[in-house]
């Protein structure tokens, strides 16, 4: 395993990619979305939902123990599911249009619009109470907030909006979670409001989750150890940083530490890439251990992954404030198309929750552009 645990990142510039990747064929991400939208009409409820919940999802078990009595366990499908895919057919059907692209979009809409609950939050159906009250629900309120805003592009109805902002109100008011990547997927659900609707209340909350939920922890490698170590999480906090910074005045008493710790949690993903284009999962020694012996769920990830939320969050980056990592986006690029290609069984099980259609829908507009 490549050791970068010791390793040292600079935190006022971007490290270079030191392979000299170019950019894959927007072509080739058409084909790859087209047969992400198959695979999915194999899992299409029919009611603009997507897949199942997680009894028969054996990655979930240890999330079903933790989190739920075994009588209150259902088979629900799971607000991620759809909202990935919302996102995943708005940015399609930016480039192309499709009238089943936007016939699923409007389903979908529907369904999600549905799940909220009365405090505004969206639910995660690990059983019948959707674990309402927790910080947990940050993970589905900004994936539900990304779907919602980006169909609203295309269907703009402002009751679309009007859902976003209960749970941008909701996420605003809810403590700072101990788990640095949750506050960054909160951040999502914060910054993407504000910029419909830029009251200071949703730019003080998501600076606050971050000055106390992301930034601390962060090792001089730009990673965080223990389980924030693996690379999807790493992509969630890259992203939700982008979005943070991208909106925060150049003047903001917190804004140099905030970009510091963005610009270092980049270049972890600069030192963990190989010369397939590839990312570590882990740099945590024990981690990997761990995961070598219980191999459920993400911890089944090979040494080196192509892993989507690191692609989003790189991409995102790239969109909002045009930093120098277009050689490393395009290595992983071209790696995430060759483990689709050949069918890679991690893959394979994030393909029925969405996010295998939300990073191609993103990457196929973003080539085309």
């Amino acid at each position: 395993m490549q050791d970068i645990y010791d390793v040292q990142v600079p935190s006022d510039r971007i490290l270079p990619c030191p392979y000299p990747f170019t950019a894959p064929a927007a072509s080739e991400f058409r084909a790859l979305f087209a047969d992400a939208h198959a695979n999915s009409e194999s899992v299409y409820n029919g009611d603009g939902s997507w897949g199942h919940g997680f009894v028969h999802d054996e990655s979930s078990a240890r999330w079903r123990a933790l989190f739920a009595r075994p009588e209150d366990f259902v088979d629900w499908p799971t607000v991620r599911d759809t909202a990935r895919r919302l996102a995943a057919y708005a940015w399609a059907l930016d480039v192309e249009p499709n009238p089943l692209y936007r016939q699923r979009l409007a389903a979908g809409v529907e369904w999600l619009l549905k799940q909220q609950l009365p405090d505004g939050s969206f639910p995660w159906w690990v059983s019948r109470t959707g674990m309402a009250n927790t910080d947990h629900l940050y993970y589905k309120n900004g994936y539900a907030a990304i779907g919602l805003l980006e169909a609203y592009r295309h269907l703009p109805e402002p009751r679309l909006l009007e859902a976003v902002r209960r749970a941008a109100d909701w996420t605003a008011a809810w403590r700072v979670s101990p788990n640095n990547n949750y506050n960054s997927l909160a951040c999502w659900v914060l910054t993407a409001y504000h910029r419909h609707d830029p009251q200071p209340r949703y730019l003080d909350a998501a600076v606050q989750k971050t000055m106390e939920g992301v930034l601390p922890g962060q090792l001089a490698n730009g990673g965080w150890a223990g389980h924030n170590s693996w690379v999807y999480y790493q992509g969630i906090i890259v992203s939700g940083l982008a979005m943070l910074v991208a909106i925060l005045p150049d003047d903001h008493p917190q804004q140099a530490a905030i970009r510091a710790c963005l610009i270092r949690a980049v270049n972890n993903l600069v030192v963990r890439q190989n010369e397939g284009g590839y990312l570590l999962s882990t740099f945590d020694p024990q981690e990997r251990a761990e995961a070598e012996r219980r191999r459920i769920g993400y911890e089944k990830s090979p040494v080196f992954m192509a892993d989507g939320h690191a692609l989003l969050g790189l991409l995102w980056l790239d969109d909002l404030l045009g930093y120098e990592v277009r050689p490393l986006i395009f290595g992983l690029l071209r790696a995430y198309a060759e483990r689709t290609r050949t069918g890679d069984p991690e893959l394979a099980l994030h393909e029925s929750h969405g996010e295998h259609d939300m990073v191609l829908g993103y990457a196929w507009r973003w080539l085309s552009r």
